[in-house]
């Protein structure tokens, strides 16, 4: 059975959706691990869907960090990127 060509994609060619804000995020602040922007981005992601999600259901963001480390500057950030209104 032949791949259909537009399926198949090496996986330099593939993109994710979250490349873009990552790149994004990488111009306010720096993370030790790529994971980290993944988190951020999936935390913000979450405030907008509370009105469908389980009353139990609530993820804390936290940043750890020397003085003067960014942690407030990331506190910002991921504010801003959090919907101002439940979706």
């Amino acid at each position: 059975m032949e791949s259909s060509p537009e399926l198949s994609t090496s996986a330099s060619e593939q993109t994710s959706v979250l490349d873009d804000p990552i790149i994004e995020l990488k111009k306010v602040m720096r993370f030790s691990s790529e994971l980290h922007y993944v988190e951020l981005l999936l935390w913000a992601a979450h405030t907008g869907m509370r009105s469908i999600l389980p009353s139990e259901v609530c993820l804390y963001l936290g940043f750890e960090g020397a003085k003067s480390s960014g942690k407030t500057t990331a506190t910002k950030a991921a504010v801003c990127l959090a919907p101002s209104k439940p979706r």
